[in-house]
């Protein structure tokens, strides 16, 4: 293990760019996948409450989940992007001490 901390915070924040994309792609296939369950009973070819159960529990059971995971995601992009500003303003600082 290193005694010394090191980050390229450009290359991190390019990967950090990823993330927040990361996060709508949740989001955006989650809501395709609801629309797809959803046309079981619009289009007709599921019908009863049995129809309209499946697709509540199909929303129940992912929905939460989705969202906590579209949440931690935001937060992990939130997070890094703040670490590699504070590298960016900590080698600023010192280059201006420098010169």
């Amino acid at each position: 293990m290193s005694e010394r901390l090191r980050v390229d915070y450009v290359s991190v924040g390019e990967i950090v760019s990823n993330i927040k994309t990361y996060e709508a792609d949740v989001e955006s296939k989650y809501g395709d996948m609801t629309t797809a369950v959803e046309s079981l009973v619009n289009n007709g070819y599921m019908e009863a409450e049995a129809a309209t159960a499946y697709v509540n529990e199909f929303k129940q059971m992912l929905g939460p989940d989705v969202e906590e995971l579209a949440e931690l995601l935001g937060k992990f992009h939130t997070q890094l992007t703040q670490i590699c500003q504070n590298f960016a303003d900590a080698d600023a600082k010192i280059a201006g001490m420098l010169f």
